[in-house]
């Protein structure tokens, strides 16, 4: 994304004299005057007058819910608009009924907190302007499903919920804790001056969860389109926004696209984004947490755009872990941008682009672990990641990053102005644009003790020089194609491990870029790039790093794939471990009665003890050879025996996968029906043919660990 004006770093075309904190320090000043007018935009927004119809009686509604316990929320029973009466039973009557029967007051009488659904068919539901829900007591809408329970927003609605302790007179609670599951709020697209969800704490500390809600086609002309939660009261910090398995798709803004929120810590978990479009910076497009820490886990980013970052930014600190961010784009930051600490791991960075830093920035340090970056793009500094303070990278992968800026764009990797501490990472061609760096860019310049600590890291560049910029210490163990900056690595000598040598690509042997499936301890969440049979690169070190280092405090324990370090006689230089700790274990049989392929009460013992054998071995090959006791007359009675054989085979395959995925333990099945074949015992007897009814189980060693 090209941008102009005066949010456009100063200087840009010379951006390697610029250090990375001066850097930050202008986009920082442009995040402050954001954030000032997104709220002088909201002062200016006319107040929606929220009015409640209390219940006729204030009594217990005269359906209840089985999910509230002693004291039952109402249940919706009329697919419906409109705030009801008492006489009504659809949503706007449940809320009011909470509104008004559970408060604080000497007035209001006991009523449960859950609202559920007694809808025969699928529901949706038009929310117009003066009949907006207002949600200001402790609530638990529980949806039957976001496909099943939609809410759209008319043109003239200012929003479909908002949820604040003071929205209503008298106000009956200080603190409010507000859940909504199981629906779809669609804005349709139409321009409204807001988002379709608002919440504060002006009265004091709130909790807004949104657990398997899907918010979409939010269209703002101001600030937020889909969620917007504001901090009104003195307390920064004592309110919480959850996001659980839901998903924010197509919401468009000139400010924040998808969830703006300020003061409060914000979890998001199990959730999706996707195409949210932000306007140019200051703008965030998916996700913006300001003056409270993001924390974001087992999720993914997708196209979404604009705006400094892309998927997330805070001004504190950022925590993310086992997700995913892919071709999103961004101004300062294509994916994650951070000025608290950042930390990454478990998770995996594809074609992200910006013009700041291809994937991350962080203002501050940053932390990666176990995580892959392949083909992100920036136009300065960072194809993959850059950070004011240093860059501490293990156990992960950077696969063809690059930037684009000419003599403005270096570390087409990693970009720090500190450097950092870089151990047992793969790096293979990533590149920057005519700049020194193509993989690593280190500050050294403006400060003279900065540098990049490296030690079992693996180098594989496309061009002959110009791998590193500034200062590196090489602390050992390190196999590289090219030199890096001031380093004078020896060519590689058998002979001579534990230190940093050049070697060729033919030499590390390097298998294809992908997910390993051979279980947990050979195989991960994020791609990586396993060694060959042949590679230089295994069982290379064993040392402790060469000098002492302040970064550095020891020898790595596990690989990018989470297995133990080392597989075989030493440790393996990179992300990668190789190895294979199988120990075989012999033939069990499972037994099968005449004609019968249902596992036995005692077969399915037998099987349980398997499992338990196979997860000892640490193997992950299981052979799986069904037999039958007699042949039967002809090719069709062999044919027969074959599919018996086939569907023996199959209920122990299912059984033996179905019990060791729930113990998070990954297999390969290699199956054979063999009929009638290598009987263990005359046929011409009953006890001879029990013997010959069975499945017969082996658990083998892998050919090669390096198989995909």
């Amino acid at each position: 994304m090209n941008g102009s004006g005066p949010h456009v770093p100063p200087n840009e075309q010379t951006r390697l004299k610029i250090p990375l904190w001066l850097y930050a320090l202008a986009m920082g000043m442009e995040m402050a005057q954001r954030s000032t007018f997104i709220n002088e935009q909201k002062s200016k927004r006319p107040k929606q007058a929220a009015v409640a119809v209390a219940a006729g009686g204030l009594l217990v509604s005269p359906l209840m819910s089985p999910m509230a316990g002693a004291l039952a929320g109402p249940v919706v029973s009329e697919c419906s608009a409109g705030i009801g009466t008492g006489s009504h039973h659809n949503l706007g009557w449940a809320i009011d009924r909470i509104n008004n029967g559970n408060g604080e007051g000497a007035n209001y009488g006991p009523i449960g907190t859950t609202i559920t659904f007694a809808l025969a068919n699928s529901c949706v539901i038009t929310v117009t302007a003066g009949n907006e829900y207002v949600i200001a007591e402790n609530m638990n809408i529980q949806g039957p499903g976001a496909s099943k329970l939609k809410l759209l927003a008319a043109g003239s609605a200012d929003y479909v919920f908002r949820i604040d302790a003071s929205a209503l007179t008298p106000t009956n609670t200080t603190t409010l804790d507000a859940t909504l599951h199981g629906l779809t709020i669609d804005g349709q697209r139409a321009s409204r001056n807001g988002a379709l969800l608002q919440a504060t704490d002006t009265s004091g500390a709130t909790t807004v969860t949104l657990d398997g809600v899907t918010v979409k086609g939010g269209n703002s002309t101001s600030a937020t389109s889909g969620l917007e939660f504001m901090d009104g009261n003195a307390v920064p910090g004592d309110s919480h926004l959850n996001i659980v398995k839901s998903t924010f798709s197509g919401n468009v803004s000139t400010g924040n696209s998808a969830i703006y929120s300020s003061d409060l810590e914000l979890k998001i978990s199990g959730s999706t984004f996707d195409s949210n479009t932000s306007g140019m910076a200051p703008g965030n497009s998916a996700v913006a947490n300001f003056n409270g820490p993001l924390s974001i886990t087992d999720s993914t980013f997708h196209s979404n755009s604009g705006g400094w970052s892309s998927a997330a930014f805070t001004d504190s600190s950022l925590i993310v872990k086992n997700s995913t961010f892919d071709s999103n784009h961004g101004y300062a930051a294509g994916a994650l941008m951070g000025y608290g600490v950042t930390s990454v791991s478990n998770s995996t960075f594809i074609k992200n682009r910006t013009n700041g830093a291809g994937a991350i920035f962080s203002g501050s340090d940053l932390s990666v672990s176990n995580s892959a970056f392949i083909d992100n793009e920036a136009d300065l500094n960072g194809g993959a990641v850059a950070a004011v303070q240093h860059v501490n990278s293990t156990n992960s992968t950077y696969v063809r990053n690059r930037t684009h800026g000419g003599s403005s764009g270096g570390g087409g990797a990693i970009a720090s102005t500190f450097g950092g501490a870089l151990v047992a990472n793969t790096f293979v061609d990533n590149s920057a644009g005519g700049d020194p760096g193509n993989t690593l860019w280190v500050d050294s310049a403006e400060n003279p003790e900065a540098n990049y600590e490296l030690y079992g890291n693996i180098f594989v560049q496309s061009s002959a020089s110009n791998m590193c910029f500034g200062r590196v210490l090489d602390q050992g163990a390190n196999l590289s194609t090219t030199q890096c900056a001031d380093s004078q690595w020896a060519n590689y000598a058998s002979a001579k491990k534990n230190i940093s040598a050049l070697v060729t690509r033919s030499q590390l042997d390097l298998q294809s870029l992908t997910l390993n499936k051979l279980g947990p301890t050979n195989s991960g969440l994020t791609k990586t790039m396993a060694l060959g049979a042949n590679s230089v690169a295994r069982d290379y070190y064993t040392a402790a790093p060469l000098r002492h280092s302040t970064l550095i405090v020891g020898k790595p324990t596990r690989d990018q794939r989470g297995a133990s370090r080392p597989q075989g006689a030493a440790l393996d230089v990179g992300a990668f471990e190789a190895g294979d700790t199988c120990t075989p274990t012999t033939i069990q049989r499972a037994r099968f009665s005449g004609n019968s392929s249902r596992l036995t009460a005692k077969t399915r013992a037998q099987l349980r003890k398997e499992v338990a054998a196979i997860a000892k071995s640490a193997c992950h090959t299981v052979i799986l050879n069904g037999y039958t006791a007699t042949s039967g007359s002809g090719n069709a009675g062999k044919s027969e025996r074959r599919s018996l054989a086939t569907k023996r085979n199959s209920v122990v395959k299912n059984y033996l996968k179905r019990h060791l995925d729930a113990q998070g333990y990954e297999v390969t099945f290699v199956v054979h029906a063999r009929g009638a074949s290598n009987p263990l015992a005359s046929n011409s007897t009953s006890k001879g043919r029990v013997k010959n009814r069975r499945v017969e189980i082996s658990i083998l060693k892998l050919h090669s660990f390096t198989r995909m």
